[in-house]
């Protein structure tokens, strides 16, 4: 079973917002302790759509780890399933933590993520695992949402995993997302596949995404066909099998 623990809430005199242990979520604020159970909060990143985001020590087991705390309106029953998300090619949630109107997760932490300037072998491969990883969470029942070169994370000597995985969607950055999702519609797994094609076919030659209009024309990479009709896509194991050819 996931790790669960009652953490004791408070409210920041900063911004008045919540605080865990004393420590505010949203501006940065420290009391006087920066813990969220056995934690030890060393860094605040910005608040995003998708929760906010720390970096902590674990002192019991000797490594940093990623904290995120979720939105209110996430679905605490739902969270408690991601850390059956077990794959070489995606972010481990190692426990879940749930405070009263809060769910946290305590995840793996991976420094480096995917840019468009690393070299296309090391690129095209890092693509080929995330999209492994997608597959896998489209086959245990969960959409991704939100990709983005953001929740790409590259191991140092490993393989590339996929952040995020299996989090509520939610709006938030529309550069990769398909046309179906910026009209309005629902994420979907067609909308995954047609955002991690999108993401490839600009990291791998440079066309940004507002330049993904159709009529497509043919390029010299076989990823066109992930980025037309919905019906269209194939799967991301599909994408995954076209990605491995370009490796």
């Amino acid at each position: 079973m996931p790790e669960t623990q009652a953490l004791r809430l408070g409210h920041c005199r900063a911004c008045g917002r919540s605080l865990v242990e004393r420590w505010c979520l949203w501006c940065g604020v420290e009391a006087e302790s920066a813990r969220i159970g056995r934690y030890e909060v060393e860094a605040l990143f910005p608040a995003n759509p998708a929760g906010s985001l720390l970096l902590a020590h674990d002192p019991l087991l000797a490594r940093s780890v990623v904290i995120r705390v979720l939105p209110d309106w996430t679905d605490g029953e739902q969270s408690l399933q991601l850390s059956a998300i077990r794959h070489p090619n995606c972010v481990t949630v190692h426990s879940v933590l749930q405070p009263s109107g809060h769910v946290i997760l305590v995840m793996e932490y991976l420094p480096n993520r995917l840019t468009a300037t690393h070299p296309r072998s090391r690129t095209a491969t890092a693509l080929a695992q995330a999209a492994d990883g997608l597959d896998f969470v489209h086959r245990h029942g969960y959409i991704h949402g939100r990709i983005s070169f953001n929740n790409i994370l590259l191991s140092p000597d490993g393989p590339a995993k996929l952040a995020d995985a299996g989090l509520p969607p939610r709006s938030g950055d529309l550069s990769y997302a398909a046309p179906e999702v910026i009209a309005g519609g629902r994420p979907s797994a067609a909308a995954d596949v047609y955002s991690l094609a999108a993401l490839a076919r600009h990291a791998l030659t440079g066309t940004p995404p507002e330049q993904l209009v159709a009529p497509l024309g043919r390029v010299e990479l076989p990823l066109d066909d992930f980025l037309g009709p919905v019906g269209d896509r194939g799967t991301a194991a599909d994408l995954r099998d076209a990605l491995r050819r370009l490796t």
